[in-house]
């Protein structure tokens, strides 16, 4: 038996009905139980998942973290604490299934000696040719497929109980970092499905190779839509978008199975990958930039 950790924030709900549709509509291949979590400082997102999940809903009061990503990890962590399967997976509300036995495919992967499974990040990691001093070096360490990420990562329960693992852990810099690095430290592997499609761009100026950033498929059998928290609540206005007709049809169809057929996406060569986190750092970079407007530090200062 698998429990799957849901974290909700409230104004998210056209997205989280996709999920609940997409999960209805894949037999995962082996039995789960489905756990939304909400915060109890945001009564609206309790209120919008019950409408579509009854009373599969817990709210945990965690206080309140420095960060958005702090306040999702402290959720997690809190919500471990009541999982009794022998698995556990937590998933975000815009990332779901495509194909059958989705999740029998991240169990199969376990071993005594595997940490977790689940997507990987996207990017290759950093040679040995980058200063480790550099941001550059810390951001690849943590974004690459060495790691997998929260929005679908499946653990054993018993392995998370025995390590005292935490996806707050402070010794990381964001959600789950802290943990892969321990895990790293014990000898363990972390494995999953690589990223295998995204959409066709709507700009003829863009070559989708590069796009490991949103709507990216892993493996042929789990989507993650990205940013659908900011998307829901009308807060990217002003962001480029490159991809904005593929994003409305997942909501549209309620999901993103179309992606698989010949034609509707684009399938990844892997042929370019440091060109790719080239790129992928050029929009940290200009990211940072404007973070730094309205803060003081990127990191340090504590985010939990």
């Amino acid at each position: 038996m698998v429990t799957i950790l849901m974290v909700y924030a409230s104004g998210v709900l056209p997205m989280l009905a996709v999920a609940l549709k997409s999960l209805g509509r894949h037999d995962a291949g082996c039995p789960y139980q489905l756990r939304i979590v909400a915060d109890r400082d945001d009564p609206s997102a309790y209120n919008e998942a019950h409408i579509l999940t009854g009373d599969d809903v817990w709210v945990y009061d965690v206080g309140k973290a420095k960060t958005g990503s702090g306040q999702h990890a402290r959720l997690l962590d809190r919500a471990f604490q009541d999982v009794e399967s022998e698995y556990f997976l937590t998933m975000d509300s815009d990332c779901f299934p495509v194909a059958d036995g989705w999740l029998k495919a991240l169990v199969d992967m376990q071993t005594e000696n595997v940490a977790a499974s689940g997507i990987l990040w996207p990017w290759s990691p950093p040679p040995d040719t980058i200063d480790r001093d550099t941001i550059e070096w810390k951001i690849r360490r943590q974004h690459c497929w060495n790691n997998t990420q929260t929005a679908c990562q499946l653990m054993r329960t018993s392995l998370m109980c025995e390590k005292g693992w935490k996806f707050a852990d402070p010794d990381g810099d964001d959600t789950n970092f802290g943990l892969m690095d321990k895990a790293h430290a014990d000898g363990m592997s972390v494995v999953g499905f690589m990223p295998t499609r995204c959409p066709l761009s709507d700009s003829s100026d863009f070559y989708p190779e590069f796009n490991r950033h949103e709507s990216v498929i892993f493996g042929d059998m789990v989507y993650h839509h990205v940013g659908a928290t900011r998307e829901c609540r009308g807060e990217t206005k002003g962001k480029e978008e490159v991809f904005q007709s593929s994003r409305n049809r997942v909501y549209n169809e309620a999901g993103a199975e179309w992606m698989l057929a010949p034609g509707n996406s684009h399938a990844f060569k892997m042929d370019k990958e440091e060109d790719v986190a080239q790129f992928k750092m050029k929009m940290f970079y200009r990211s940072a930039v404007w973070f730094l407007e309205n803060n003081t530090f990127l990191f340090g200062g504590g985010w939990v």
